[in-house]
């Protein structure tokens, strides 16, 4: 902060030089803090790699601001979409939700068709302001 002269010189390969001054003001600035709290804290999987069904845990502030959770395969088609914000828990996945002072968790178990070949999956949750997690998970027959 304050006011400062600046002086730039520059010389070629024979030895002559040009010199630049210029008077520069400095001020100080900022960035608005957004105050938004990360409504999703992480994904959970056990075990991994797993054979016939993965426990998948969402760790989020509260079961209000639960994420919309979706599987992929490696291609990026959607393999499984166990819950949205208020979607209910689809026959293949059973679910819990468990509701604390520190936060709030919902599990679910997905049990992959038998269509499903082993191989990479990925566990992605989006919050409602577009935060993503993503959690890598291998399905071994």
């Amino acid at each position: 902060v304050g006011e400062y002269d600046l002086r730039l010189t520059s010389w070629n390969s024979e030895g002559d030089s040009l010199t630049a001054y210029k008077n520069i003001s400095l001020t100080t600035v900022g960035i608005a803090e957004k105050n938004s709290i990360p409504q999703c804290f992480g994904i959970d999987v056990y075990p991994n790699p797993f054979n016939s069904s993965v426990v998948i845990t969402v760790e989020t502030q509260n079961l209000a601001s639960l994420p919309e959770i979706a599987i992929y395969d490696v291609m990026g088609n959607v393999v499984a979409t166990p819950f949205g914000a208020c979607a209910p828990l689809s026959p293949l996945l059973r679910g819990t939700n468990e509701q604390s002072a520190s936060g709030a968790s919902r599990g679910f178990i997905w049990q992959p068709d038998e269509n499903i070949p082993s191989g990479i999956f990925l566990v992605k949750a989006t919050t409602q302001d577009g935060q993503t997690i993503t959690k890598r998970i291998v399905y071994l027959k």
